[in-house]
């Protein structure tokens, strides 16, 4: 899934018991304050966030029962385990609006990144 500029929504769910999630974040702007809940059983998420950090603030909130996470975005700050993670790009509260994800993974793993080094076949923005 990617989110764009000027992209307008409440929220969004994504749920699945096996596979993975690719959200790619690339907004200067969004319309409205947004949130994102992904859940995963076995599998994992990659998330890429490329934003207006003074427009766009983007918080993210993970865990992970079995696996790891790795987080590798320098717009970002927090703190984070390798089973937890609670970070926000470094204006998140001086942004003027908000797109905040929750995601939890059973077992697997979760990735941030500046960008997605890679895209599933057939997906492309």
């Amino acid at each position: 899934m990617t989110v764009k500029n000027e992209a307008s929504f409440e929220q969004i769910e994504m749920n699945l018991n096996i596979g993975g999630v690719l959200l790619t974040i690339d907004a200067e702007s969004l319309k409205k304050d947004s949130l994102i809940n992904v859940g995963v059983n076995i599998g994992g998420y990659s998330m890429s966030a490329n934003v207006d950090t003074k427009k766009v603030g983007v918080r993210l909130n993970s865990t992970v029962d079995i696996g790891s996470l790795t987080i590798a975005h320098n717009s970002f700050t927090g703190s984070a385990t390798k089973t937890q993670c609670h970070v926000e790009t470094t204006d998140y509260t001086n942004a003027t609006s908000h797109l905040n994800v929750n995601a939890v993974v059973g077992l697997g793993g979760g990735t941030l990144q500046e960008t997605q080094p890679y895209q599933f076949p057939g997906l492309s923005s």
